[in-house]
């Protein structure tokens, strides 16, 4: 659980200064995620 904290703090450091470049293509990778996971959970039915 500390690891896991650990690297969506990581992650989240990183969009942070990768904001300021790909701005368009953070976007557009979360929105990716964001169904893919949609896909998961409809799929396992949760």
């Amino acid at each position: 659980m500390v690891l896991a904290a650990f690297f969506f703090a990581t992650m989240a450091v990183g969009i942070k200064f990768a904001s300021s470049d790909y701005t368009m293509e953070l976007v557009f990778y979360r929105v990716v995620s964001v169904v893919f996971m949609g896909v998961v959970v409809r799929s396992a039915r949760l």
